[in-house]
């Protein structure tokens, strides 16, 4: 269902808990930050597995 509510009022992040950092709308309005690319890191590094 991606970013939105069950009750089609309020938006939650897109990838959930997986990273911290998403910029979420508030009164309407998106403030991006000046983080580097999309400005999100992953919550916990732990769930990375090496790519072979």
């Amino acid at each position: 269902m991606g970013g939105r509510a069950a009750d089609g009022r309020s938006i939650r992040p897109v990838f959930g808990t997986l990273f911290k950092g998403e910029d979420m709308p508030h009164n309407g309005k998106l403030k991006l930050s000046n983080a580097p690319g999309f400005g999100m890191e992953i919550a916990d590094r732990g769930l990375l597995k090496r790519f072979q």
